[in-house]
């Protein structure tokens, strides 16, 4: 192939591909790409913008990590600013904080659940430690009972639901685990299961766990009664 054919597909190229960068850079689009996208900014995505059911091939755009360039910095909106709290970190996922303060993190790759406390001058932890360990690519954390004063850490395995019994400052638990739902679906395989729970006022406190669950599982309530 000649030089002058290859500017020629390059230029019809260029040309096919621009209708596609107008669209994703128009602010009447539903849809937007990077360029599109700054703090405090609210783009709405209403059912009647959606394609039909089966108009487009499904496809899967798994994002590949890069390595952070040393300059790169996080924008927020005016008078805020972003740090980088913890760093070393395998697979971190959900975070929840304590009623005194304390910041657990689920760090899936590993099983584990860290806690991090205070706040160095810098914004780094003043203290790291790991809560729990040997678990399932964990993901869902809560505490209960609801308030100031919890009982227990519920945990949000890949395909079971555990508690462990802990006090306000606790970094380690006081206990062995409890499995309060030994599977929530045959052959989970997405760890992805978020826990909440909550109380409801009856004779005898009955305790519900709302968990949605990835793929290859299902969605759902348990209800535990004491």
């Amino acid at each position: 192939m000649n030089v002058s054919a290859s500017y020629r597909l390059l230029l019809l190229g260029s040309v096919a591909a621009l209708p596609l960068l107008i669209y994703a850079a128009d602010s009447a689009s539903p849809f937007y790409d990077y360029r599109a996208e700054s703090p405090g900014t609210v783009h709405k995505i209403t059912v009647n913008d959606l394609p039909t059911p089966n108009a487009t091939p499904s496809g899967v755009a798994s994002p590949e990590p890069e390595q952070r360039p040393a300059s790169a910095t996080l924008k927020t909106l005016p008078g805020f600013k972003v740090s980088l709290f913890a760093s070393g970190l395998d697979n971190p996922r959900e975070l929840r904080a304590a009623p005194n303060g304390d910041v657990f993190l689920a760090e899936m790759d590993q099983g584990e659940i860290k806690v991090f406390r205070g706040l160095t001058k810098d914004g780094k932890p003043e203290q790291s430690e790991t809560f729990a360990t040997g678990l399932r690519q964990p993901f869902g954390i809560a505490f209960y009972p609801p308030g100031s004063n919890p009982e227990w850490v519920y945990i949000g395995d890949t395909d079971s639901v555990l508690r462990f019994p802990y006090r306000n400052g606790d970094v380690k638990p006081r206990g062995q685990a409890e499995t309060i739902v030994k599977e929530i679906f045959p052959g989970a395989q997405n760890a992805t299961c978020s826990a909440k729970i909550w109380s409801r006022i009856t004779p005898r406190m009955c305790r519900t766990m709302d968990f949605t669950a990835g793929r290859g599982t299902t969605s759902g309530d348990i209800t535990i009664r004491d």
